[in-house]
């Protein structure tokens, strides 16, 4: 968080609002000016019936962000590319702001319906877990 004075009180809408703080004639307002985070873990999913092997970031997707449907057709991930590209026609590109929040975790939840378990990661699964609250099934190693 930062302060950041003005000389008079000033109405913002601001997605996080905290009320103004006057000090010596100045009013400062707190503006929240941290970026979303990076995928903050990675996961190794292998398919138990294939033995294919994907890996999936989790968190906010930077790459969806900045270059719209195309990591899901990278990715293989049809049914997101193809729901990113026709959200996008309709609402002009404005829906590259709105799918970077949720794309990963929408990749992930296909990858487990499709029989991907967890291998490997970043973090421990179960901060995964709680944090965005996933459900994540784990490979059993010998």
């Amino acid at each position: 968080m930062r302060l950041y004075p003005t000389e008079t009180p000033v109405l913002t809408l601001i997605i996080e609002a905290r009320p103004m703080v006057e000090v010596n004639g100045l009013y400062y307002i707190y503006f929240n000016t941290e970026l979303p985070k990076m995928a903050y873990a990675n996961l190794v999913l292998t398919n138990t019936r294939t033995g294919f092997i994907r890996k999936a970031p989790v968190g906010f997707s930077w790459t969806t962000f900045f270059f719209g449907f195309f990591p899901a057709l990278l990715r293989q991930h049809w049914l997101g590319a193809a729901v990113q590209f026709a959200v996008a026609l309709v609402t002009g590109g404005l829906s590259v702001l709105v799918f970077p929040f949720f794309y990963n975790k929408w990749y992930i939840n296909g990858l487990v319906q499709d029989g991907y378990v967890v291998d490997n990661s970043s973090i421990p699964l179960e901060e995964i877990a709680s944090k965005s609250n996933l459900t994540l099934p784990a490979l059993e190693h010998a």
